[in-house]
């Protein structure tokens, strides 16, 4: 499972408008859609926030995923100027869990776990729980 955030998005709706808001998540959704293989499941999970479940996949293609679907948001090279001195590209942070033998809310809170300590790295990373 992996658990995605828009780095900064609050900022870029701030600067550049909901309707840019918009048409930002509609591309970062298509991203992350074309990213993955079709039988993988993507979903807005809330907000500026993407769920991706990939069936039947081992740790390295989830790894391998993660990061095809990190570098395609990057590649977008949707402007981002989040203050007055820095500007950048949109991006997103992505924690990574196994689902194992527990239940969807104990591996979602891993996921989450593992995504807020990438966004306190430096954002546009991807970490595993």
């Amino acid at each position: 499972m992996l658990l995605l955030d828009i780095d900064h998005f609050k900022a870029y709706n701030d600067h550049y408008g909901h309707m840019m808001g918009d048409q930002a998540l509609i591309r970062v959704s298509a991203a992350i859609r074309n990213a993955v293989r079709s039988r993988d499941i993507v979903a807005r999970f809330g907000g500026e926030e993407f769920m991706v479940l990939l069936t039947n996949s081992s740790e390295e293609t989830a790894w391998q995923a993660a990061e095809r679907i990190r570098q395609r948001v990057y590649d977008l090279k949707i402007p981002h100027m989040f203050n007055e001195s820095v500007a950048t590209n949109v991006t997103i942070s992505i924690g990574l869990t196994p689902l194992i033998d527990d239940n969807i809310e104990q591996a979602l809170a891993r996921a989450d776990g593992a995504l807020y300590e990438a966004k306190n790295k430096g954002r546009n990373i991807i970490l595993a729980s």
